[in-house]
């Protein structure tokens, strides 16, 4: 009986840490870049747990907060992107860890960069 409530807990109690959800964005690179590969910056708008809620274990929309009940605030980063030579357009690059943060602690998601060529 106790190993069924351990089980119960641990994969469908809402608290339990989980993964975060893979992410998929398009990035342009030049005809030079495909050939030859090089490092470009990428500019995504990234989810960030929400620094009013989560200094209050448990709330959402702690007084001062940013994220109006979500738990979560937006942030614009960028994140260097290697492109290897020989590039291919509707190439798909993966990124572990670059994805959505996941929830309670768990580990981020994956972003795959889907690649497009410029003309």
């Amino acid at each position: 009986m106790l190993a069924l409530r351990e089980i119960d807990r641990r994969y469908f109690d809402e608290d339990s840490p989980s993964r975060g959800l893979d992410r998929y964005v398009r990035a342009a690179v030049s005809p030079w870049i495909a050939a030859h590969g090089a490092v470009k910056g990428l500019r995504l708008i990234d989810r960030k747990p929400c620094p009013a809620c989560t200094s209050r274990l448990g709330t959402h929309g702690a007084e001062g907060c940013d994220c109006q009940g979500t738990g979560e605030v937006f942030e614009e980063t960028t994140h260097r992107i290697r492109f290897p030579p020989g590039v291919r357009a509707g190439q798909r690059l993966r990124l572990r860890g670059l994805g959505w943060p996941g929830r309670n602690g768990g580990e981020a998601g994956d972003l795959f960069v889907v690649v497009r060529i410029e003309v």
